[in-house]
């Protein structure tokens, strides 16, 4: 079976069509899922890619520009023996 919508907005329909990932043709797999320039994607490639992804996690948040600058001010304060003014203190941010 093949699934596919093309720029056109009509169906994609063809005798040898096969995956872009794994090679076999749409005889060799349950489902086919046409994306843009002929570019073709099986189930089983699309299962394998879900794992991959899920197992990576949410990228490694990285620290804004104002909560680096804090935390050197936050640094430089301490080692001068002085308190990190509240009202200055970085806002977490999600």
């Amino acid at each position: 079976m093949i699934i596919g919508l093309m720029a056109r907005k009509e169906t994609v329909v063809s005798d040898s069509l096969s995956c872009s990932f794994c090679h076999k043709s749409e005889h060799q797999v349950e489902k086919l899922v046409a994306g843009p320039s002929g570019v073709y994607i099986c189930d089983a490639c699309v299962a394998i890619a879900a794992r991959i992804m899920a197992d990576a996690g949410p990228p490694a948040a990285r620290p804004s520009l104002w909560q680096r600058a804090a935390s050197r001010t936050r640094r430089t304060l301490d080692r001068l023996g002085r308190r990190f003014p509240r009202s200055l203190a970085p806002v977490p941010t999600h």
